[in-house]
């Protein structure tokens, strides 16, 4: 992916736009419109059509994962902008199980895969950034009763996302403070399909 560069006038330009309320409209809608089932449905039913007759590209492998928990933090830019963020916390058997790497003793290897962000909504209809970041089941069966390894769950998601962003040439950091929505396993609706590089599956975040 190529990375964008924008323009101090560009930037402004874009800003103004977030102002403008009609601007807001139009964008709500449209994230609407990608959130809408139907039309879930419908991109399912195209990566399905592509797995069965082996049309992926290649070096990509799908992944359906399911709901785990949600996290909602807050990024913050280089302009020490706070702004809310969500992180749907999934599994799937597809990622590797945690565990011990024997040339480093006493550390962990975590292996997670990460999509790419999307738009939800909050209670209030803000737009927030979204990302899914699946890790192997046993990771957050271990975490949901050992806060030790929640922790460490969740900074591995932390530091993918802020990874993420700097993919693509932003700059951000994520407050420490998170919080874990009740009653809540997924934003929104139904888990979507993972699309990912082969190798990502088995990408991993090292901790002591």
């Amino acid at each position: 992916m190529t990375d964008v560069k924008l323009t101090a006038e560009e930037a402004n330009k874009l800003d103004a736009a977030f102002e403008s309320e009609e601007f807001r409209n139009l964008l709500s809608s449209y994230v609407e419109s990608l959130s809408d089932p139907r039309n879930r449905e419908e991109q399912e039913a195209y990566i399905s059509h592509l797995e069965a007759n082996q049309e992926l590209p290649i070096g990509k492998s799908i992944i359906r994962p399911n709901a785990g928990f949600v996290i909602k933090c807050h990024k913050i830019d280089n302009d020490d902008k706070r702004s809310k963020l969500f992180i749907n916390m999934m599994y799937a058997d597809e990622i590797s199980r945690p565990s011990k790497e024997a040339s480093k003793k006493g550390n962990v290897s975590v292996p997670y895969a990460i999509g790419p962000v999307r738009m939800e909504k909050d209670k209030a209809s803000n737009l927030v950034p979204t990302f899914d970041i699946c890790f192997h089941p046993f990771s957050l069966q271990y975490a949901h009763g050992n806060k030790a390894f929640l922790e460490l769950v969740v900074d591995i998601a932390k530091s993918a996302v802020i990874q993420a962003y700097a993919s693509s040439g932003e700059s951000i950091t994520i407050d420490s403070k998170y919080t874990i929505l009740k009653n809540v396993r997924y934003k929104s609706g139904k888990p979507q399909v993972l699309i990912i590089d082969k190798v990502n599956a088995k990408e991993s975040s090292t901790y002591v």
